[in-house]
């Protein structure tokens, strides 16, 4: 991925997002590279948003749509998920709706495919570039239950992580 397209993009997606008052967080590879490297993670693909709640799906689609962010994947509405593309980035924008112990996106054939736990259900700030963005508190937790042994960059991680609920 490059870099400095991927930032490009990440702003763009902040704008958005804060023009229509949703709040949005980074989430597993984008938010690993963030707050451990600094900077997108190496050999990582797309940009990974979530936001709580499926009420926005409609009018953030919408508003990509209209900022020239192009269509790569569409699922069914019912699979909650956004896949877009710009500048040859990636992005991919999860909607979790809450149940009794957690947060689900339904995005393959409606059954429950990727979640967190409620202890994850507050944002904190990490700073990137000057700017504050939202990661789920507390961040560190977070990053273990999604990749174990985050910390050690020799490890490869991978994106085969909480797929499905158990």
């Amino acid at each position: 991925m490059d870099n400095v397209q991927a930032l490009k993009v990440l702003f763009e997606i902040q704008e958005i997002f804060n023009r229509l008052n949703v709040p949005f967080f980074l989430q597993y590879g984008t938010c690993l590279g963030i707050y451990r490297d600094g900077d997108f993670l190496e050999g990582d693909e797309d940009i990974d948003i979530g936001v709580i709640g499926f009420e926005y799906f409609e009018e953030i689609r919408n508003e990509f749509e209209k900022c020239g962010f192009k269509r790569r994947w569409q699922g069914k509405i019912n699979h909650r998920y956004l896949a877009r593309e710009k500048y040859g980035i990636m992005i991919d924008v999860l909607f979790y709706v809450e149940t009794d112990t957690s947060y689900q996106c339904w995005v393959k054939d409606g059954n429950p495919y990727l979640f967190f736990p409620k202890r994850f259900s507050t944002f904190e700030k990490i700073r990137f570039k000057e700017v504050d963005f939202n990661v789920l508190h507390p961040i560190r937790e977070y990053l273990e239950w999604c990749y174990g042994d985050w910390r050690n960059k020799e490890n490869k991680i991978s994106a085969a992580f909480n797929w499905t609920t158990k």
